[in-house]
C-alpha cells in the first residue's frame, strides 16, 4: 500500500517559527537516499510517498504504526533524526460518486 505523508522538519535554531530552507532542502536529500519518494518540498516540511515498509523501517517506527494522523518518529538514520520529528499519514482518499 502506497501512502502519503507529511515529515515536519525541525529548525536549527530553537524559538524559530519554521526551519531553514537548507534544512528542508537537506531532508528532502537524506529522504532520496533513503528510498523515499519526495514530492514536495514546502515551508514547514517536506512530502513523500513510499510503501508502508520503507515508511516504517525509515522513520522508525513498527509496521502498523503508520496509519492516518501524526506521530512522533525515531529514524535510525542520524542525519534524518536530526532534521525531522513527527510524520503526519494523509489519509486515502474516498470517492463518492452520485
Amino acid at each position: 500500500m502506497t501512502i502519503r505523508a507529511a515529515l515536519r522538519v525541525v529548525p536549527s535554531t530553537r524559538g524559530l517559527s519554521r526551519p531553514e530552507h537548507e534544512r528542508l532542502q537537506e531532508a528532502a536529500k537524506c529522504l532520496e537516499r533513503l528510498g523515499i519518494t519526495v514530492l514536495r518540498i514546502g515551508r514547514f516540511g517536506v512530502s513523500v510517498e513510499a510503501n508502508e515498509n520503507d515508511l516504517s523501517r525509515v522513520l522508525g517506527v513498527q509496521r502498523g504504526a503508520v496509519h492516518p494522523g501524526t506521530i512522533s518518529v525515531n529514524p535510525p538514520d542520524s542525519q534524518l533524526a536530526a532534521l525531522i520529528d513527527q510524520v503526519e499519514i494523509t489519509p486515502e482518499a474516498e470517492l463518492y460518486l452520485r
